[in-house]
């Protein structure tokens, strides 16, 4: 008697155990479910914005762009190109006048 008392008190102990441990399982399958539910949300939303920027983003809109820019900055370097030979002309003018008026005043003894 004593042998199958033992014997269901043992049979009832692994039962809480294996009871416990499939609490202890179920929990954590619930939380990696939460998880992967978050992760796959997060994907989702990233995925929605790239479609969203390929969507509003064309080739040919980038080529026109592309060639406006290239158009302006063509447009920029040849006016800095002017200004800056304009601006040397003008200083070589002014400083030669300079020199002219300085010269004049030496001449009569200034």
């Amino acid at each position: 008697m004593t042998n199958k008392l033992t014997d269901n008190t043992s049979d009832h102990d692994l039962l809480i155990r294996l009871d416990t441990k499939l609490e202890r399982l179920s929990e954590d399958i619930k939380e990696m479910k939460n998880t992967q539910a978050s992760r796959i949300g997060s994907v989702e939303q990233r995925i929605t914005s790239l479609e969203d920027t390929i969507q509003n983003s064309s080739p040919q809109n980038t080529r026109v762009l592309t060639e406006a820019n290239a158009a302006w900055i063509h447009d920029f370097k040849l006016t800095w190109k002017t200004m800056m030979t304009l601006a040397s002309a003008i200083g070589a003018v002014v400083g030669f006048i300079i020199s002219a008026i300085v010269q004049i005043f030496n001449l009569f003894g200034r």
